[in-house]
């Protein structure tokens, strides 16, 4: 559901090289919008809410997450502003990343997706049990708040960057450096420490690198295949 800025650099260091007739950023931005639309997914602003400002708050481990990250809650997919959405190729790509989740939302049931997202921390809420007379969990629900690996919020976030590393390779935008920075995503603060697996994570980006090359991603991911017409087919 949270998208750290691993891809802020994109439009400052890679540059696409495709032919200059090449659909532009800011088409692929309106019809990645306008996939969002089709799939019910709204498109909110963090810095206009009072909710995310205090979850903000909480996430207090994710220094960034109000001014450099996307969240997908639901079929709501909240961006850090309008300022922050003009850039056109950070846009669309985080868009792309986060319509993943909220394909794959629609496809497991809201309800079960968001709990193995927030595997095992949820695990937490449990603590109120306590109050039941002979009870002593307390503490031990307590003690999923702490950063323990989640393997189910890894596979999320696998899937979503696999589109956001297709989309690099559509766009024959270097693919390397981003996913180095997405590797260290995975192991540090901004997902909370949810996979510290190094080299798992390198070799589940490399095999969607290849298979968005093989143009079989779709088989895994279905929403690649209207991603990549809409990333690469010039109207």
């Amino acid at each position: 559901m949270v998208i750290s800025d691993a891809l802020r650099l994109l439009s400052e260091k890679y540059m696409s090289i495709g032919e200059p007739n090449e659909v532009s950023d800011r088409q692929i931005n309106r019809r990645v919008r306008s996939l969002a639309d089709e799939l019910g997914a709204t498109i909110r602003y963090k810095n206009e809410s009072k909710f995310m400002r205090g979850l903000a708050k909480v996430l207090f481990f994710a220094p960034r997450f109000n001014t450099d990250t996307a969240t997908t809650i639901g079929k709501t997919i909240w961006l850090p502003s309008r300022e922050w959405a003009r850039d056109d190729r950070r846009c669309w790509m985080v868009l792309a990343h986060e319509l993943v989740h909220v394909t794959d939302a629609i496809r497991v049931s809201g309800a079960l997706f968001a709990l193995s997202y927030l595997f095992p921390q949820c695990l937490a809420l449990l603590a109120p049990l306590a109050l039941i007379p002979g009870c002593g969990w307390f503490l031990a629900c307590l003690a999923f708040l702490a950063p323990i690996p989640s393997p189910t919020r890894a596979h999320w976030e696998l899937r979503g960057y696999g589109i956001s590393l297709a989309c690099l390779y559509w766009r024959k935008i270097p693919t390397v450096g981003p996913k180095y920075i997405i590797e260290r995503h995975f192991v540090g603060p901004t997902y909370y420490y949810m996979w510290p697996f190094r080299r798992a994570v390198r070799n589940k980006m490399d095999r969607y690198r290849w298979m968005a090359a093989a143009g079989t991603l779709g088989r895994e991911i279905p929403i690649a295949d209207a991603l990549h017409k809409v990333v690469t087919q010039a109207k």
